[in-house]
This record gives structure tokens, C-alpha cells and sequence, in this order.
């Protein structure tokens, strides 16, 4: 046993006292009060310090002989203060414990308490140094923590977007309640593995390796740029995501941050929107092959009439006994050749009218608008319009779905033949113009000599259903633009300025196109 010198009008308590290692006295100084007291074999309290009588609430002499344990709120707590007490024995390892001590106004205060070692005064006489720990800061500062990790775990639980974390080596830290709804995982089953278990196997395989190469050259692909990703949920089904990561630093270790958010409804509405503009075009198509009908009709009549009538001839001949054999024959080439022609308008009719998924491929631009003005021929010696075909060379191919783009260029056509056919003569004139574009694509541009813009802006024709025709749809250049824009381009109108009206659009070239 220590021999402890315990003088009732001692003001303080040394630290030494208490048994407290060399240099425990600067504890003296930090901003937290060290509670002491010596208690006798009972439990009663022989001394204290100023700081036990001040957090406490209670003059030194009202608690000297006071019982300890009764100073502790909760039963269970008293019970193991006691038993700590009884449990010392002759044994100077100490004993400790926490618990919520009463104040004399009636409040809590939380202490952590150690019974370092028994010791005895000058007399013989057996005491017990306490030592405590008021805990109020700690305790507060805990609690802050926990209700700030409570916050930020509520608000992350209620985010309708994925947010999961990981480290440098791809190991999942943390998800919130959106990531397990969306890949049909719960939390536990993803904390401690490997991100790339969320990845279809195209993309699993390169995981690893795009991490290490960031990691070491800083170079970013997807860190801090969002892109359109495959996620795999845990039933093996793959769906759509747009995908974010960002990088953080928490106690000098790095660690990523992903925001998900699952576009599968979105997809599905954009596929259904490129189904009804099918639809649209489909429709767009032959309302305009409608209003063409007498033309496409006169196309189609003069090779038939014209084989009708080789074929009248050779049968003539050959009535009469007269029949020349070379003769015969250059009506048998001609017949040939207006056949082809009937076949080749057909051919050109049924590519156009057809209904269909899109295809894409490459598209010679000049050679898609000599298609579709060979269906204007009859249309364009009728109305007494005068053609210019400006086209460009060396114009690089786009990737465009041709019957579409087709459409495109009839649309333009057609309406230009329509915007002259009132002018005086020698004033209709429509013009078609290829050229590169300033993007690196092709520009097609269709002029006309009509009246241009009467009140109405550029941006109106565009509108849906907007109209300057009596029986017209009013929906050729909305479709027409929607088609454009579907391609990576753009379609617009601008006033000629020697009068009338300028329409034109623009396509990537085939290499900036390309998917």
C-alpha cells in the first residue's frame, strides 16, 4: 500500500495523489475539469477537489462523508461503482467505469470515473482516490457528430439519384437507400466489394486497369465527365445510367464518389418519341407523294407510252412484210430503255413510301437530291419553274438514314415549287445549292424567287401545324427539322436577300457522324 497524507483543510488534491503518472500535471491546465476525491472502505467521501465541488454544485464540506455511489443516476451504473469498490481489494491496478452523475440543481453529468488504487494515511486507515472525467464537451461533441451522420445519411437515403462510394483500390465504402433499389442490392452486400460487381462484363474486365492508369498519370475519362453507362443488377439484367464520379480526400486517403441515376424511362420515351416521328415522316411522305400524284403519274405514263408505241410499230412492220431488222431492233433497245425508266420511277416510289426502322450509312448528298428530283420532272415543266442545280464537288458523305434525308429534300423542294408558283413569269426560280459546311459537313441550301417572308418570322414555319398553304398539314418542316436534329444537324430559314426565301441544313460529314 501507498501512504497518502490526507489533511481534511487540504484546498486541492494533488495529482500526485491520485496516483497519476510523472507529468500528469499538465492535465491541471487543459480545458476539461479532473474531478478527484478519497473515500474511505464505505464509499463515503473524505475529500475532494474544488473542480468535483464546483460540477457538482455543492460546498466541499456538504459532501465530505457523502456516500459516492449515491451521486450516480442509473442503478446499474451505482451497482458497478460498487462492485469496483469491493472488487479493489489490496490490488493497485484500479478499476473504471462512466456513468451520469446529479448535479445539486437536478442535472446529468456524464463522467468517466477510475478508482486507481487503495491507499492509507498516517493512521493505517484504508482509502479509496477516485478520479473522473467530465465528459459534457465529449459528449456533446459526440452527439453533434452522430446527428450530423444521421442528417447526411437521412438526405442520402431520400436522394432519388444512386450515390456510392469507394476507394483507390475500388472497394465500396458506402451506399445509400437509391443504389440498393436500383441494382436490387442491400447495403451489406455491396460494402466491402469490389465496385465492379455493378458492371457488365464489357466493362468489368477494364475496370481495374482504368482505375491504376488514372491513379498514375491523373488522366480523366469518366472522373469529373459525366457519360452514359450499362449498370448490372443483381438478377444479371443490364439498364441504362447516366453516370458521374467525382474525387474527395478524407484523412489523407483518396476516395471516389458516383452519382447514378437509372434512365431507363427515359430511353424508353425517347424511343417511343423516335417511333412517333416515324410515324410522322411515314405520314408526312405520302400526303406529299399525294399532292405529287399527277406528276409521278405523267413520269410513269410517258415510258409506258413510249414502249406502247415501239411495240405498235414493230407489230406494223412486221404486218406489212416489210419489216427492216435494224429497224426492229433500235424499237426493241428503245423499249428496253423506257421499261428500265418505268422501273427505275417505281423503284424510287417504293424506297420512298417504304415504312421501316431507320438505317444509317453513308450518303453521297448530291446523289440523294438528283433522287428525288427526278420525281419532279413533269411538276417542274407544268408550273413553268426554272431549275438551277448548283452542287458541290469533292463533298465528303454523311451518316444519314438516305430515305429520311430524301424526305428532307423533297420537303424543301416541293414547298419552293409552291412559293413561285404565283410569281410572274420568268420570276420562278428555285435554286438547290451543295456545299461544305464551316463544321466540317454539308450544307444543302434551297432558294426560291417567291414572296419570301410575309409578317411571319423564320422560326414560325417551323412551328407544328403552321401553315401558308390552304389544304397544307403544316407539318413537313417540323418533321423535316425534327430529322435534321435526329442526325446531329441543323435546319433553318433566312430571307433571300434579292427576295423570296432561303432553307437550309447541315449534316456531319461521315467521320464526325460515325458512332
Amino acid at each position: 500500500m501507498q501512504d497518502l497524507k490526507i489533511e481534511p483543510t487540504d484546498d486541492e488534491l494533488s495529482l500526485e495523489s491520485a496516483g497519476l503518472p510523472a507529468g500528469g500535471e499538465a492535465l491541471a491546465s487543459e480545458p476539461v475539469d479532473l474531478l478527484m476525491a478519497v473515500l474511505d472502505t464505505g464509499g463515503r467521501i473524505v475529500s475532494c477537489n474544488a473542480a468535483l465541488s464546483r460540477v457538482l454544485g455543492h460546498e466541499r464540506a456538504a459532501l465530505r462523508g457523502a456516500v459516492m455511489a449515491e451521486l450516480i443516476v442509473a442503478e446499474a451504473h451505482r451497482t458497478a461503482f460498487r462492485d469496483a469498490l469491493l472488487g479493489t481489494g489490496d490490488d493497485p491496478g484500479g478499476k473504471f467505469g462512466e456513468g451520469d452523475w446529479l448535479t445539486a440543481h437536478g442535472k446529468r453529468l456524464p463522467v468517466r470515473w477510475w478508482i486507481g488504487s487503495l491507499v492509507s494515511n498516517r493512521d493505517g486507515a484504508r482509502h479509496f482516490v477516485v478520479t473522473g472525467l467530465d465528459l459534457t464537451g465529449t459528449r456533446k461533441a459526440r452527439d453533434q457528430i452522430a446527428e450530423r451522420e444521421a442528417r447526411l445519411q437521412a438526405i442520402l437515403d431520400t436522394a432519388v439519384d444512386g450515390i456510392i462510394t469507394i476507394d483507390n483500390l475500388g472497394i465500396i465504402d458506402s451506399v445509400n437507400s437509391a443504389t440498393e433499389e436500383m441494382f436490387g442490392y442491400r447495403a451489406e452486400e455491396l460494402i466491402g466489394h469490389n465496385v465492379k460487381e455493378l458492371m457488365p462484363d464489357s466493362y468489368r474486365e477494364n475496370h481495374d486497369a482504368f482505375l491504376d492508369a488514372y491513379l498514375e498519370t491523373k488522366e480523366r475519362k469518366i472522373i469529373g465527365i459525366g457519360r452514359e453507362v450499362e449498370g448490372r443488377r443483381k438478377d444479371g439484367s443490364l439498364f441504362p445510367m447516366d453516370l458521374s464520379v467525382s474525387e474527395f480526400i478524407v484523412a489523407d486517403e483518396r476516395r471516389f464518389m458516383g452519382l447514378m441515376r437509372d434512365i431507363s424511362e427515359r430511353k424508353r420515351v425517347e424511343r417511343e418519341a423516335r417511333r412517333h416521328l416515324d410515324e410522322l415522316a411515314h405520314a408526312s411522305r405520302l400526303s406529299a407523294l399525294g399532292e405529287m400524284a399527277t406528276g409521278i403519274a405523267h413520269e410513269v405514263n410517258q415510258p409506258l407510252a413510249a414502249i406502247v408505241s415501239y411495240a405498235q410499230a414493230c407489230l406494223n412492220m412486221i404486218a406489212s412484210k416489210n419489216a427492216d431488222e435494224s429497224v426492229i431492233k433500235g424499237a426493241l433497245e428503245q423499249i428496253s430503255s423506257q421499261g428500265r425508266r418505268a422501273g427505275d420511277i417505281i423503284h424510287r416510289l417504293r424506297h420512298f413510301v417504304r415504312k421501316g426502322q431507320p438505317e444509317r450509312s453513308a450518303v453521297d448528298v448530291n446523289l440523294a437530291v438528283k433522287n428525288v428530283l427526278a420525281l419532279f420532272g413533269h411538276e417542274l415543266k407544268s408550273s413553268g419553274v426554272e431549275l438551277s442545280l448548283k452542287l458541290g464537288s469533292g463533298l465528303p458523305q454523311v451518316i444519314a438514314d438516305r430515305v429520311q434525308m430524301e424526305q428532307v429534300v423533297l420537303n424543301l423542294i416541293s414547298n419552293a415549287i409552291e412559293a413561285v408558283a404565283q410569281q410572274p413569269s420568268g420570276r420562278r426560280q428555285v435554286t438547290i445549292t451543295t456545299r461544305p459546311a464551316n463544321d466540317q459537313g454539308v450544307e444543302v441550301c434551297v432558294t426560291d424567287s417567291g414572296p419570301g417572308l410575309t409578317g411571319e418570322s423564320p422560326e414560325q414555319l417551323f412551328e407544328t401545324f403552321y401553315t401558308t398553304k390552304p389544304y397544307g398539314m403544316g407539318v413537313g418542316l417540323s418533321i423535316s427539322r425534327s430529322i435534321i436534329e435526329a442526325h446531329g444537324g441543323r435546319l433553318w430559314a433566312e430571307s433571300d436577300p434579292d427576295g423570296g426565301l432561303e432553307v437550309r441544313f447541315t449534316l456531319p460529314e461521315q467521320s464526325a457522324g460515325a458512332n
